[in-house]
């Protein structure tokens, strides 16, 4: 499933995305912590990054994505980064998720030209796959069931 959404997005894509908000890798990868980065490539490549705290959790995750390396940085997690966006161009930015703190870093301490995109993931969440819509009804089955439960207990 993770595998099918990073490379769905890759297929968007015209340049590198740095995907930064929290929800949206969340949604791509199954990774719930709080340090997180992921690199998305036009040519369905991904690198994760991570603090040394998630480490271990991370590399569980990533195990079924084939297609996504893991890096973990044990101290200096922008020095990681900046080695990861090595290459020079233009780079997709969440511009809904990025400080202009981070933007700035960016170009000062990487070759790339920043560019903000927006919607991009999103997009992707928008369209439910088969197991995402069986999630669902059994979610709305089972508060169905919930609130026929309550009913007869009030009435």
């Amino acid at each position: 499933m993770y595998a099918d959404r990073i490379d769905a997005l890759a297929g968007r894509l015209d340049r590198p995305l740095l995907v930064t908000s929290l929800v949206n890798i969340r949604y791509l990868t199954g990774f719930g912590g709080s340090s997180a980065y992921l690199l998305v490539r036009p040519d369905a490549g991904a690198v994760f990054l991570t603090d040394g705290r998630y480490g271990e959790t991370a590399e569980r995750l990533l195990a079924a994505i084939p297609s996504a390396s893991l890096e973990v940085a044990t101290s200096g997690i922008w020095d990681r980064l900046a080695g990861i966006l090595e290459g020079g161009g233009e780079l997709s930015l969440e511009a809904h998720d990025v400080s202009w703190d981070v933007v700035e870093t960016l170009r000062d301490r990487t070759d790339r030209q920043p560019v903000a995109t927006t919607g991009l993931v999103e997009e992707l969440r928008r369209t439910k796959g088969p197991s995402e819509v069986a999630a669902l009804r059994a979610a709305a089955a089972a508060g169905d069931a919930a609130f026929g439960a309550v009913r007869t207990l009030v009435a």
